[in-house]
């Protein structure tokens, strides 16, 4: 029970490192889509703006990793007052 915070810690700290070297990986496997034009078609638009705005998994990876850092760091702080 004492050493569950620093695991959380731990654990918070992979999970952001792998959803960084995941999000880089993914960002240099992808083609760049072609710049915006004024003779594209407003669904052609559309559809790559909503492209580029959706959440990646390696995005939730490092929101997860970032919360067991929160808790962590939290729990600590409780702890100690």
């Amino acid at each position: 029970m004492i050493g569950l915070p620093w695991f959380l810690l731990a654990i918070g700290i992979v999970l952001v490192l792998v959803g960084c070297f995941l999000g880089v990986l993914r960002a240099a496997s992808r083609p760049k889509p072609p710049p915006i034009s004024p003779k594209m078609r407003d669904k052609d638009i559309a559809r790559q703006l909503q492209d580029e705005e959706r959440v990646t998994v390696p995005a939730w990876i490092v929101y997860a990793g970032l919360v067991c850092i929160a808790v962590s760091l939290g729990w600590r702080m409780v702890l100690r007052f």
